[in-house]
């Protein structure tokens, strides 16, 4: 979506807020008139602190900051006034800020601000290269291996050893990232260091190798802007795994947030503001639907209001948090409740923050952002597999049973792969284990880049590798397959003791000719032995009783 169509819409949402903001109004003055007339009702107390405290955290972010004050003041006045007394201080401070709400709500509304959050590369008419890595080294020491073991993983590294040739390559071309091994005076390496990240706008990733991994030499680098450090010699396969995270190689995807609000006006400008910074949203208006975004959305936090009707905030983040799925799931309070107290207590029933309405989006997007990638982070490390960064077996499992059940309601199709590489026991005898990890994390990379976003890959054990083709027939999923499989069995990987070229086999089974993930996942696997007993390089198609051999 185009700036000018966000801002179009941010526009209209303010409208709307503007042209519902009298009923508001007058639903306070109505509940008031009604509470007077039957003070010792408590259900009226609590509305008529309940609408202000709506307003209160609405006003300001679609231009009515005096409502916000005055809805504010009001919500207060009325929760510290005894209950079923009426007395005339009360009454007459009421119907002051009775009256000055309605007036803040007729004024014209300020012009809401278009926060634009996407930092905009200075170098961005530059060609930006997706796999050309920056080496500078001011020692002058050449690595071909390093550059040949990048270069099994899609990467291409370019050296420099003079600052001034690597500032004259990037007026060319950006790389994907800088790698910057420290030598001689610290302090004017990591000026260096200091420099690069500013000439490429912070936007590029950096990695800091030294001999020495002092913490000072740590410090200085995460004072430099540094996003990794590397203490000399260090593995190459550690350092492909940072490559990989830092560029984001293989495709990014974009946080999920869930909005849960049951006054729509709000949670589609704070959906709207989350999406402008690159987030996708799904909001919620009645939280007893939550459940059903829960399992659809999968969440990576969830923006949540803590007075709403029907159920609390609070009781919807036990509910939540009573599910196992979800227990670490962050989720971030967003209220206009002030009171100390009230936000500790929230808080105990499972939320991680609370943001205070009327909120700063710029605020807002910072909380969200660091509470995801934290989130991500640590779950990464839960359910991943350690070597290639696919879904380990477990949550692979978990992933086949939750895709299957939104395929059930869908009705569309749905594939399950079984991929073993072929004898590669006789790969690690013959060139090592390193060599055969090179294998399995250059079948990772293929699979990860020949595929969709919305595909499930995992490492199911050792060799063997599982994916979830949602939306796909026996068809298509077939020739995905063989394609795959033709393009591995042409990489070449280079050793020591000659050159390493390996195939796969593979069987497929799905949904709609089976519907329980159990017989899913062994018809995928008899399949799998099918192929292999009949020449390994296969693509078999699995049913219940047959199984059909793919064309080589």
């Amino acid at each position: 979506m185009s700036t000018d169509k966000r801002k179009e819409k941010l526009l209209k949402l303010q409208l709307r807020y503007t042209h519902e903001l009298p009923e508001k109004v007058a639903d306070i003055f109505d509940t008031w008139e009604k509470l007077v007339a039957d003070c010792e009702n408590p259900e009226l107390w609590e509305l008529m602190s309940r609408l202000p405290h709506n307003l209160a955290g609405s006003g300001t972010t679609f231009g009515y900051p005096e409502v916000t004050r005055i809805a504010r003041e009001l919500e207060q006045h009325v929760r510290s006034a005894e209950q079923n007394s009426l007395l005339k201080d009360f009454a007459r401070k009421t119907q002051r800020l009775l009256r000055d709400l309605d007036s803040a709500s007729q004024v014209k509304p300020q012009d809401i601000a278009l926060v634009s959050t996407t930092t905009r590369n200075q170098q961005a008419k530059k060609e930006h290269s997706q796999s050309t890595i920056y080496l500078l080294d001011q020692a002058g020491e050449s690595d071909p291996s390093l550059e040949k073991q990048l270069g099994f993983y899609g990467y291409k590294l370019k050296s420099f050893s003079k600052p001034k040739a690597l500032r004259q390559a990037i007026q060319v071309q950006l790389p994907c990232c800088f790698i910057v091994k420290i030598s001689g005076h610290y302090d004017q390496s990591f000026e260096l260091v200091k420099q690069l990240k500013e000439i490429s706008g912070n936007n590029i990733p950096l990695i800091v190798t030294a001999k020495e991994s002092s913490t000072q030499a740590r410090l200085l680098a995460v004072r430099a802007g540094a996003n990794a450090f590397f203490d000399e010699p260090f593995r190459t396969t550690r350092l492909i795994d940072n490559l990989d995270q830092l560029t984001e190689k293989g495709g990014h995807h974009p946080y999920r947030i869930l909005i849960v609000d049951d006054d729509e006006p709000t949670a589609d400008y704070y959906s709207l503001s989350l999406q402008n910074a690159g987030m996708e949203t799904a909001t919620v208006t009645n939280p007893m639907d939550i459940m059903h975004y829960m399992v659809e959305f999968d969440p990576d936090l969830i923006l949540m209001d803590l007075y709403m009707p029907e159920c609390s905030g609070g009781e919807l983040s036990e509910l939540i948090r009573q599910q196992e799925g979800y227990v670490g799931t962050p989720i971030v309070f967003l209220s206009a409740e002030t009171n100390p107290e009230a936000q500790i207590e929230a808080m105990s029933y499972g939320a991680d923050e609370f943001l205070t309405k009327p909120v700063r989006i710029r605020h807002l997007i910072a909380v969200v952002k660091i509470r995801v990638q934290r989130f991500r982070q640590v779950k990464s490390l839960i359910v991943r597999d350690s070597l290639t960064g696919l879904y380990n077996h477990t949550h692979t499992k978990e992933m086949l049973q939750r895709e299957l059940g939104l395929t059930m309601r869908s009705g569309a199709p749905m594939q399950f792969a079984m991929i073993d590489i072929d004898l590669f026991k006789l790969v690690n005898d013959n060139y090592g284990h390193p060599i055969g990890d090179c294998v399995i994390k250059i079948l990772a990379r293929l699979l990860k880049q020949s595929l969709r976003s919305t595909d499930i890959i995992g490492r199911y054990g050792g060799e063997e590798f599982a994916i979830i083709l949602p939306g796909t027939n026996e068809t298509e999923a077939e020739k995905i397959l063989n394609k795959i499989r033709e393009n591995f069995s042409e990489i070449v990987i280079a050793s020591e003791k000659g050159d390493v070229k390996c195939t796969f086999s593979a069987g497929i089974s799905g949904y709609p000719a089976l519907e329980s993930s159990t017989d899913i996942t062994q018809s995928a696997d008899e399949a799998l032995y099918f192929s292999k007993r009949n020449g390994r390089n296969l693509v078999s198609l699995s049913h219940q009783d047959t199984a059909l051999i793919a064309k080589k």
